[in-house]
């Protein structure tokens, strides 16, 4: 697994690929973590070049430079995130915990 940081945002803005999948993880806030969620990985395809700078764009206009600059580390392929908070949280904790709060 290849990985780019923020200090490597203009290598990887270099080595990017159309088409391919890149990925991304996130933190979860505390509210999530309490339905066992503790990180949530993101996958960014890249589908066109800027006009201007020539860089790999997203459907959603992120450029690899910015997407490694604000969100990195990046990954060329799916990172394993950490497991459900609590040794019980699973699917169903979760679908009690959310109907308490939504049903």
């Amino acid at each position: 697994m290849k990985s780019w940081g923020s200090v490597q945002a203009r290598k990887f803005a270099n080595q990017a690929e159309l088409g391919k999948t890149y990925y991304t993880i996130s933190e979860q806030s505390a509210h999530a973590r309490t339905y066992g969620v503790a990180q949530t990985v993101h996958e960014h395809v890249f589908t066109t070049r800027s006009v201007l700078t020539g860089q790999a764009m997203t459907d959603g206009r992120t450029s690899a430079l910015q997407l490694c600059r604000t969100q990195g580390p990046v990954y060329d392929s799916r990172p394993r995130v950490a497991g459900p908070v609590g040794a019980k949280a699973s699917a169903k904790d979760f679908d009690k915990r959310a109907r308490g709060l939504f049903g």
